[in-house]
């Protein structure tokens, strides 16, 4: 009996003892915020997942245009800033290689977190091993709604990551701020990114009018060249809507008002 009570204790600890942190989940969107508020910044999510060995996953992470607001109009925009870099890597980086339980992310800067040391443990942060990461602290805390355990990292540069059994990284250091983990979709926790309908929720009677201004150069037969701008107005009011379970569908009239011109000519 007492064999019998050995073993069952056994069997309902070892699982909780051997669950992997997932850094990484393929089905969750991370949503974070860099300002201390709920609003999101930034948004993480796993767009694809390659095998690379038996214990070995490559996680792609998604990539965004960022503004390149020192760009000058020389380049072949249309003025100075009016550039947007696209395939950007976010903060983690642009791809995740696991291998065990050592997490690589690489990107403008690569590092290494590892889930599987204890307390008080240090490795080298970066690949040239001028930062070196201590776990300092475990404890278990109630994270969204859920009742987790929550480990702090302490970089040798004086900043922190915090992560989550459940939840992966929860706070990461940034340039002016740190990300913090502020909402998990495909989990329906925290903070979501609003849906289409939240930007397109019309009913009938709700109006739309769009001001068009283009301006271009046009010259006389004969005489010189001078800016002339032309403007016209589009106008879309709602008739009528339909709900159906996955959409919406709108019964829009549209109109569009005669063409204004404008120019500073001779």
């Amino acid at each position: 009996m007492r064999a019998l009570f050995a073993t069952l204790l056994i069997a309902a600890v070892g699982p909780t003892l051997g669950q992997d942190w997932a850094l990484l989940n393929p089905a969750y969107r991370y949503n974070y915020s860099n300002d201390g508020t709920d609003t999101i910044s930034n948004q993480i999510r796993v767009m694809g997942v390659d095998t690379l060995g038996v214990d070995s996953v490559r996680y792609t992470l998604n990539l965004i245009g960022v503004v390149c607001d020192t760009c000058p109009a020389i380049l072949g925009g249309p003025c100075n800033g009016c550039f947007v870099w696209v395939d950007q890597p976010q903060f983690l980086g642009y791809d995740c290689i696991r291998v065990g339980n050592d997490w690589h992310f690489n990107g403008r800067d690569t590092f290494l977190l590892r889930t599987n040391v204890e307390v008080g443990e240090t490795w080298p942060w970066d690949t040239a091993g001028t930062t070196m990461a201590t776990v300092d602290a475990e404890w278990e805390q109630e994270l969204l709604g859920v009742n987790d355990t929550l480990r702090r990292i302490l970089l040798s540069t004086g900043d922190a990551v915090l992560v989550s059994r459940s939840f992966g990284i929860i706070r990461f250091p940034g340039m002016v701020g740190n990300y913090q983990l502020i909402g998990v979709e495909g989990d329906g926790i925290g903070r979501s990114l609003p849906d289409p309908l939240s930007f397109f929720d019309y009913n009938p009677g709700d109006q739309l009018v769009y001001k068009i201004v283009s301006t271009y150069t046009a010259s006389p037969p004969g005489g010189p060249w001078f800016p002339q701008t032309q403007t016209y107005y589009w106008q879309a009011i709602f008739t009528g809507r339909e709900n159906f379970p996955d959409s919406v569908r709108y019964a829009v009239s549209v109109a569009r008002s005669a063409v204004s011109y404008g120019y500073s000519g001779g």
